[in-house]
C-alpha cells in the first residue's frame, strides 16, 4: 500500500493519475498500478492512495538475500 500526495499548482482544475510501476532487484517490471484519473481542482492537494499485490514475492533475508523492490 503506499499513499501519494498530489498538488495541482495550476491556476486552473485538472485530471491527474498516479502510475506505480514496481521493479525487481534485477530492474524487471513486475508489477504496475493505476489510481485513475482524479479531479482536482485549481490549487488543490490531496493524497491518492493505491495499493499492489505481487504474486510469489521474493522476501528480503538480510545478508543471505538482499533482495529489494523498486517502486
Amino acid at each position: 500500500n503506499f499513499r501519494t500526495l498530489v498538488r495541482n499548482m495550476n491556476t486552473g482544475p485538472r485530471t491527474y493519475s498516479v502510475v506505480a510501476d514496481v521493479y525487481n532487484a534485477d530492474g524487471q517490471l513486475v508489477e504496475s498500478v493505476d489510481s485513475g484519473d482524479r479531479y482536482f481542482r485549481k490549487r488543490q492537494s490531496r493524497n491518492v492512495y493505491s495499493s499492489v499485490t505481487l504474486d510469489n514475492p521474493r522476501l528480503w533475508d538480510g545478508v543471505i538475500d538482499p533482495h529489494l523492490y523498486t517502486v
